[in-house]
């Protein structure tokens, strides 16, 4: 592998412990030297000199024995403990050891890089994608994540180390990367054949080193601070101007060559449910077609290209759970009489100007009520929706879910 910041890290490591050995001999010489305190040459002079420090205690400390006591604790709890646990992060081999959400969120929150910057309706979250990016492709930070490259690989691929050279292709996905709403943070290809990575990691040090925090009391000065941190926890709204389209999200992943800065894929849910369109109790197919025992709950959206020039070739809609009990991104299947699919296929589709389809994202237990299932709106959702399409930006639509609801899905 390529040498990036795991070798310099280790090459720089024993340097920078004896830079901190080095300034701390020179400010004890300077104290000795100011005080007059005497260079022992001998055993008894040692002693003599230590009397000497008891003696300048004894007679200018209101009480002594607490201060010694108090200065034993601090070397002892503090000062020795935090050194060599600095000296082992900094000889230690870079491994990942935490999300790169977080590291994400440090550096649009506490990072002395966010201080100052205001939300700007979504510009800092793009100027931050950018950094993190800028970062991961000269080496400053190094990042894992395991590779999707159809429905197996998301269920069995392994962490893996991801070159610097992809980043030049590619951004970490502000839908998964910043909000602690959404799924396992997740990469952005910018190029058809470009692999995409979830799960990412990164090693806390690096990011750290990378990204320090601003001082606390320059945090609480800062007039932004507290609108940053509102940021993943109550929602992106005041971030992002969030709509069903995530419009201005999308933006931020605009690589040059794309047609438009808004894709012309709609994402369509009627909870009036004309005809039975968008939900019923369907029976389990054989590969045959015929009917087999059983009912089931199925719940459809339609997608639309709502251009009215333009085909739009392999739409590929994707859906997960991304609640307390979250599920891998799948493939959804094609229209109601889609028949379980092949993982070693992708399901996609070309969608002609004004063309829609339907789509199933949910299938439920009939009845909807089942022993053991866990009580909750949230629990087996919300329901992502992730559709698209080449030469586009994705669209996507979140839906909340109550199976003891009708219709189970709802905005």
């Amino acid at each position: 592998m390529r040498e990036g910041a795991r070798g310099r890290i280790a090459r720089q490591a024993v340097p920078r412990f004896y830079k901190w050995v080095w300034r701390a001999f020179l400010a004890a010489l300077n104290v000795a030297s100011f005080f007059g305190a005497p260079i022992p040459k001998t055993a008894s002079v040692s002693v003599d000199w230590l009397t000497s420090v008891d003696i300048w205690i004894i007679n200018h400390a209101a009480y002594p024995s607490i201060f010694a006591l108090s200065v034993g604790l601090i070397f002892g709890t503090v000062l020795i403990p935090e050194a060599w646990a600095h000296f082992q992060r900094q000889t230690s081999e870079s491994t990942p050891d935490t999300s790169a959400r977080a590291a994400f969120q440090r550096l649009c929150i506490d990072s002395k890089w966010a201080v100052g910057r205001g939300v700007d309706d979504g510009k800092l979250l793009v100027e931050a994608q950018r950094e993190f990016r800028d970062a991961a492709r000269l080496g400053r930070i190094q990042t894992w994540g395991r590779r999707k490259t159809g429905i197996s690989s998301v269920i069995s691929s392994a962490l893996e180390i991801i070159p610097s050279e992809y980043w030049a292709n590619a951004l970490p996905d502000l839908t998964t990367c910043f909000s602690n709403r959404s799924a396992a943070p997740s990469s952005f290809p910018m190029k058809r054949d470009a692999p995409e990575y979830y799960d990412l990691q990164v090693n806390r040090r690096e990011a750290n080193t990378c990204w320090p925090n601003a001082w606390w009391i320059i945090r609480r000065l800062d007039k932004h601070w507290q609108e940053r941190r509102e940021g993943p926890n109550e929602g992106r709204e005041n971030w992002t101007r969030t709509s069903n389209t995530d419009a201005p999200i999308r933006a931020a992943f605009s690589p040059a060559g794309l047609d438009d800065d808004v894709p012309p894929l709609e994402i369509v849910f009627d909870p009036e449910n004309p005809g039975q369109k968008f939900w019923s109790i369907e029976s389990p197919k054989a590969e045959s077609g015929a009917r087999k025992p059983g009912a089931f709950w199925e719940y459809r959206v339609l997608i639309r290209n709502t251009s009215a020039t333009k085909t739009l070739r392999n739409v590929r809609p994707i859906v997960e759970a991304t609640g307390a009990m979250p599920t891998r991104p799948e493939y959804a299947p094609f229209d109601i009489s889609y028949a379980p699919f092949d993982i070693s296929k992708e399901p996609a589709m070309d969608l002609a100007p004004g063309a829609e389809r339907l789509v199933v994202i949910r299938r439920w237990w009939y009845p909807a009520v089942q022993a053991g299932m866990v009580i909750g709106e949230s629990v087996y959702g919300p329901l992502k929706i992730t559709v698209n399409a080449d030469d586009t930006l994705p669209v996507i639509r979140v839906f909340k879910f109550d199976y003891r609801r009708t219709p189970m899905i709802y905005d």
